[in-house]
Protein backbone atom coordinates (compact mmCIF):
# COMPACT_ATOMS: atom_id res chain seq x y z
CA UNK A 1 0.00 0.00 0.00
CA UNK A 2 0.66 3.58 -1.05
CA UNK A 3 0.91 6.14 1.45
CA UNK A 4 0.18 9.36 0.14
CA UNK A 5 0.75 13.00 1.88
CA UNK A 6 -2.38 14.94 2.21
CA UNK A 7 -2.66 18.66 3.39
CA UNK A 8 -6.39 19.37 5.34
CA UNK A 9 -7.52 22.31 4.90
CA UNK A 10 -8.65 24.19 8.41
CA UNK A 11 -11.32 26.44 6.10
CA UNK A 12 -14.39 25.00 4.88
CA UNK A 13 -13.80 24.26 1.43
CA UNK A 14 -15.84 26.27 -1.45
CA UNK A 15 -16.51 29.31 1.11
CA UNK A 16 -13.05 31.33 0.63
CA UNK A 17 -14.70 34.19 3.44
CA UNK A 18 -17.30 34.36 2.21
CA UNK A 19 -19.02 34.90 5.95
CA UNK A 20 -16.43 37.82 6.54
CA UNK A 21 -17.38 39.42 3.50
CA UNK A 22 -21.29 38.89 4.13
CA UNK A 23 -21.24 40.14 7.34
CA UNK A 24 -19.14 43.47 6.34
CA UNK A 25 -21.69 43.91 3.76
CA UNK A 26 -23.93 43.93 6.16
CA UNK A 27 -22.71 46.42 8.57
CA UNK A 28 -21.92 48.47 5.21
CA UNK A 29 -25.28 48.14 4.21
CA UNK A 30 -26.72 48.86 7.70
CA UNK A 31 -24.53 52.17 8.40
CA UNK A 32 -25.75 53.60 4.98
CA UNK A 33 -29.27 53.30 6.36
CA UNK A 34 -29.04 54.43 9.44
CA UNK A 35 -27.01 57.68 7.43
CA UNK A 36 -30.21 58.07 5.09
CA UNK A 37 -32.22 58.19 7.99
CA UNK A 38 -30.65 60.82 10.52
CA UNK A 39 -29.92 63.05 7.70
CA UNK A 40 -33.14 63.30 6.59
CA UNK A 41 -34.66 63.31 10.03
CA UNK A 42 -32.49 66.16 9.98
CA UNK A 43 -33.66 68.07 6.99
CA UNK A 44 -37.24 67.36 7.74
CA UNK A 45 -36.34 68.95 11.27
CA UNK A 46 -34.86 72.02 10.21
CA UNK A 47 -37.56 72.60 7.72
CA UNK A 48 -40.69 72.53 10.03
CA UNK A 49 -39.39 75.50 12.15
CA UNK A 50 -41.85 77.28 12.84
CA UNK A 51 -41.23 80.92 12.95
CA UNK A 52 -41.25 83.06 15.69
CA UNK A 53 -44.50 85.19 15.81
CA UNK A 54 -41.98 88.34 15.31
CA UNK A 55 -40.86 86.67 12.30
CA UNK A 56 -44.37 86.68 10.63
CA UNK A 57 -44.89 90.49 11.73
CA UNK A 58 -41.88 91.75 9.98
CA UNK A 59 -42.22 89.45 6.73
CA UNK A 60 -46.41 91.43 5.93
CA UNK A 61 -44.41 94.73 7.55
CA UNK A 62 -41.32 94.09 4.84
CA UNK A 63 -43.91 93.30 2.15
CA UNK A 64 -46.30 96.21 2.81
CA UNK A 65 -42.72 98.48 3.19
CA UNK A 66 -42.16 97.53 -0.69
CA UNK A 67 -45.18 98.10 -2.23
CA UNK A 68 -45.60 101.86 -0.93
CA UNK A 69 -41.98 102.25 -2.13
CA UNK A 70 -42.88 101.12 -5.49
CA UNK A 71 -46.38 103.10 -5.48
CA UNK A 72 -44.14 106.09 -4.53
CA UNK A 73 -41.35 105.74 -6.96
CA UNK A 74 -43.58 105.44 -9.64
CA UNK A 75 -46.18 108.37 -8.74
CA UNK A 76 -42.18 110.65 -8.78
CA UNK A 77 -41.70 109.30 -12.09
CA UNK A 78 -39.69 106.05 -11.72
CA UNK A 79 -41.55 103.27 -12.65
CA UNK A 80 -40.22 99.93 -12.48
CA UNK A 81 -37.81 100.88 -9.79
CA UNK A 82 -35.98 97.87 -8.42
CA UNK A 83 -36.45 97.51 -5.22
CA UNK A 84 -34.77 94.91 -2.74
CA UNK A 85 -35.07 94.93 0.90
CA UNK A 86 -32.15 93.25 2.97
CA UNK A 87 -32.09 92.59 6.47
CA UNK A 88 -29.50 91.46 9.15
CA UNK A 89 -29.99 91.12 12.61
CA UNK A 90 -27.73 92.05 15.04
CA UNK A 91 -27.49 90.58 18.81
CA UNK A 92 -25.87 92.85 21.57
CA UNK A 93 -26.70 92.42 25.56
CA UNK A 94 -29.56 95.09 25.09
CA UNK A 95 -31.43 92.57 22.58
CA UNK A 96 -31.98 91.92 18.79
CA UNK A 97 -31.70 94.87 16.70
CA UNK A 98 -32.71 94.25 13.17
CA UNK A 99 -30.97 96.82 10.75
CA UNK A 100 -33.12 96.92 7.00
CA UNK A 101 -31.34 98.25 3.88
CA UNK A 102 -32.84 99.42 0.67
CA UNK A 103 -31.71 98.67 -2.22
CA UNK A 104 -32.99 101.03 -4.80
CA UNK A 105 -32.34 100.56 -8.94
CA UNK A 106 -33.45 102.70 -11.78
CA UNK A 107 -31.53 104.63 -14.67
CA UNK A 108 -33.20 107.79 -14.17
CA UNK A 109 -31.91 107.70 -10.47
CA UNK A 110 -28.45 107.79 -11.17
CA UNK A 111 -28.50 111.35 -12.98
CA UNK A 112 -30.20 113.30 -9.81
CA UNK A 113 -27.80 115.27 -8.28
CA UNK A 114 -26.69 113.82 -4.99
CA UNK A 115 -29.04 116.42 -2.99
CA UNK A 116 -32.15 115.65 -4.83
CA UNK A 117 -31.42 111.49 -4.47
CA UNK A 118 -30.69 112.08 -0.74
CA UNK A 119 -34.07 114.01 -0.05
CA UNK A 120 -35.87 111.60 -2.33
CA UNK A 121 -34.47 108.43 0.20
CA UNK A 122 -35.28 110.41 2.94
CA UNK A 123 -38.69 110.87 2.23
CA UNK A 124 -38.27 106.85 1.58
CA UNK A 125 -36.77 106.10 5.11
CA UNK A 126 -39.88 108.35 6.67
CA UNK A 127 -42.22 106.25 5.10
CA UNK A 128 -41.21 103.63 6.97
CA UNK A 129 -42.88 102.80 10.70
CA UNK A 130 -40.14 101.21 12.38
CA UNK A 131 -40.05 99.73 15.49
CA UNK A 132 -37.79 100.75 18.30
CA UNK A 133 -35.29 97.94 17.94
CA UNK A 134 -35.35 98.50 13.97
CA UNK A 135 -32.95 100.49 11.94
CA UNK A 136 -32.96 101.67 8.27
CA UNK A 137 -30.74 102.51 5.28
CA UNK A 138 -31.47 103.41 1.57
CA UNK A 139 -29.15 103.41 -1.00
CA UNK A 140 -28.86 103.28 -4.75
CA UNK A 141 -27.94 100.22 -6.65
CA UNK A 142 -25.60 100.81 -9.69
Amino acid sequence: MERRNVKVSKRNPGRDGAGMRGAVFLALTLLCVALTVFFTGLTAFGRSRTPRREDVYFQQWEREYKSEISSFLEGQGYRNSGISLLYCEEISQEGTIREYTVWISHKKLLSLEAQEREKLFGQIARMASLEENCRLDVRLLV
